[in-house]
């Protein structure tokens, strides 16, 4: 499986991925599928990368006009990567308070249009961030290496803040801006690791004040081999104990048959892993077995990069922690 990605504006769309003829079979909305060609999606996938359903899809064509997507002989649709980021854009000015009536047939640029006016209104009516002082308090102490008082910070963070909300109102945002410092030369790569290894202590702090009750499901945690970057997995594994999940975390670069045994043994709902970087064709094909491997009732599910373009019907994918929390409060119910 292999693919490539292109940006438009905000958001970025799925460009010349070639998936793999399926067999003749009834995909899971109850529509036969054919042999996928080249650059098309199936319905299946599509839902996974918009976050829509296959009910809706099917009603914004029919009965607005929004798409027009190509058929098989056999009367099944596949998308294309226009038709995706259409959708995409729908579902953003949708959420932003536009019914889909009046919306659904205009074209794409005005869609983009309308996006970009709506998001500047909401930017010009958003309350004050009252913690961006203490996220910037924060970032000068790392420039200044002043660990002490970096530590200072994240505590008093810590001790005021819901577990959820340290992650996205400080964590999260903080380990971005450090990244973007570092990428324009702006912080060096000690100044990185420091960050790291103290908001990776906050949070351990977090996961010790949420014990999971006894005999919840569990979900094991732990990149694949080769990526080291753990606060993907860390965070979803606080958000999973937040829904009473039992984490098991196993940390990263774990090779896919040590997952795979580690869940025979321990019986997980879920695997939750992730990676930071688009993962390579031959890593995609490596997930997609391991996913073959687990146990009947066991679920892989992996976090990755908004411009990652693999997708499988064995594997859940998410590009954002709050589609993984939507999804851990389902799973849970």
């Amino acid at each position: 499986m292999q693919g490539a990605l292109c940006k438009t504006r905000s958001h970025e769309t799925l460009c010349g991925m070639a998936l793999a003829p399926g067999s003749h079979k009834q995909n899971e909305d109850g529509e036969d599928e054919e042999v996928v060609r080249e650059g098309m999606f199936p319905m299946r996938i599509v839902t996974r990368l918009t976050g829509l359903n296959p009910d809706t899809i099917r009603a914004w064509e029919r009965r607005y006009g929004a798409i027009a997507p190509p058929r098989t002989e056999g009367n099944t649709r596949l998308f294309t990567n226009e038709d995706i980021e259409r959708l995409i854009l729908l579902k953003e000015v949708v959420d932003l308070g536009h019914p889909i009536g009046q919306v659904g047939a205009l074209p794409t640029p005005a869609l983009e249009q309308l996006r970009t006016l709506e998001r500047t209104r909401g930017a010009a009516h958003q309350p004050a961030d009252s913690l961006e002082p203490l996220r910037s308090d924060y970032l000068d102490a790392v420039s200044r290496f002043d660990a002490r008082r970096g530590v200072e910070l994240l505590h008093q963070a810590a001790a005021h803040l819901p577990a959820r909300e340290f992650v996205y109102r400080v964590a999260l945002p903080i380990l971005r801006e450090v990244g973007a410092r570092w990428s324009h030369g702006n912080l060096g790569i000690a100044h990185e690791h420091l960050a790291t290894v103290q908001v990776r202590s906050a949070l351990l702090t977090y996961q010790h004040l949420h014990p999971a009750d006894r005999g919840a499901p569990r979900v094991i945690t732990g990149t694949p081999e080769g990526h080291r970057h753990e606060f993907g997995i860390m965070i979803g594994a606080l958000l999973a104990q937040l829904r009473g999940f039992e984490v098991i975390y196993l940390g990263v670069d774990l090779p896919c048959d040590e997952l795979v045994w580690a869940a025979r043994r321990a019986q997980p709902s879920l695997v939750l892993s992730a990676v930071s970087i688009t993962l390579r064709p031959e890593e995609g094909e490596r997930l997609i077995a391991m996913a073959k491997q687990l146990p009947d009732k066991t679920e892989l599910w992996i976090g990755l990069p908004p411009t990652d373009t693999f997708a499988s019907p064995n594997v859940r994918r998410f590009t954002a922690f709050e589609q993984l929390e939507m999804a851990l409060t389902e799973r849970r119910r």
